[in-house]
């Protein structure tokens, strides 16, 4: 049951199936219809329909299927299919909740032995093994729920990623041109991005940050590089960039180094030298 996205005459709007709560955003803006996703995701998560959970809703057709299979693997002298089969589809046959690895391994083995199921006489060993596993009624149900799986786990990565933090230093850091494209790539996919350096006045940074559209709120100006580690983990970010070696080591593995060439560092130098900037020590 995916994230419907629609329109009606109150705008565009998100939501989770055919009965959730409807989630407006603006028509046209990635960014808000995004946050809007995440909102009927959310809304699924919390009334429990966002699972990969052990499933029984498979048709009654593949309990029969089941049934007919073992019925006939009998007649035979139960020599068709191999042991995991017959469990199988003694688990169908009384309806008993699969898991997602059952899922996965019944559509990858029903879309290969489709084949032997075609065409073929109820007493081949290749046709009772497929009605073993369910028959074509499971290929198609198990079809749609690795879809739905795999459609699930990729939402919950987007989840994931639009609940992060990312922060980037000032000087040398958001300031290089490959850092910025970096910043404003996450800011276009949703991504709450922060400006967290340890100069002394923030004032001199907003042409840069209004430029990027981060929101003077998120914009810190620690006074240190003590206190810009200190933010860092108050603000629980979840991944920081910065050219300085040992805020990066103080901050672990949520850190991100930001290397400067020879050129980069001597200019940084002079720039340092002519403004006596003192705020990035």
């Amino acid at each position: 049951m995916p994230v419907q996205l629609g329109k009606d005459s109150k705008g565009c709007f998100a939501k989770w199936g055919n009965q959730g709560h409807k989630y407006y955003y603006k028509c046209g803006s990635y960014i808000a219809r995004k946050n809007a996703k995440r909102k009927a995701i959310n809304q699924c998560i919390a009334i429990g329909d966002f699972s990969l959970k052990s499933v029984s809703d498979y048709p009654e057709s593949v309990k029969n299927n089941a049934k007919r299979g073992i019925e006939l693997n009998d007649k035979n002298n139960n020599k068709c299919a191999t042991q995991v089969g017959k469990i199988r589809a003694q688990q169908l046959a009384n309806g008993e909740p699969i898991s997602e690895q059952t899922i996965r391994r019944m559509y990858s083995y029903l879309s290969r032995a489709e084949t032997y199921y075609k065409n073929a006489d109820q007493n081949d060993c290749g046709y009772i093994s497929y009605l073993l596993w369910g028959g074509p009624e499971a290929l198609t149900w198990s079809k749609r729920k690795v879809e739905e799986m795999d459609q699930q786990r990729e939402m919950m990565k987007d989840i994931k990623f639009a609940e992060s933090k990312i922060s980037f230093d000032y000087d040398e850091t958001l300031t290089k041109e490959k850092i910025k494209e970096k910043a404003i790539a996450f800011i276009n996919n949703g991504i709450n991005v922060y400006v967290i350096s340890a100069r002394h006045n923030a004032d001199s940074m907003y042409e840069l940050t209004d430029e990027l559209g981060i929101p003077r709120s998120r914009v810190y100006a620690t006074g240190s590089n003590k206190a810009k580690i200190e933010k860092i983990k108050e603000l629980e970010i979840t991944k920081h960039y910065d050219n300085n070696k040992d805020v990066i080591n103080s901050i672990g593995s949520i850190g991100e180094l930001v290397t400067l060439s020879i050129q980069e560092r001597f200019t940084s130098l002079i720039k340092f030298l002519s403004n006596d900037n003192s705020a990035i020590k």
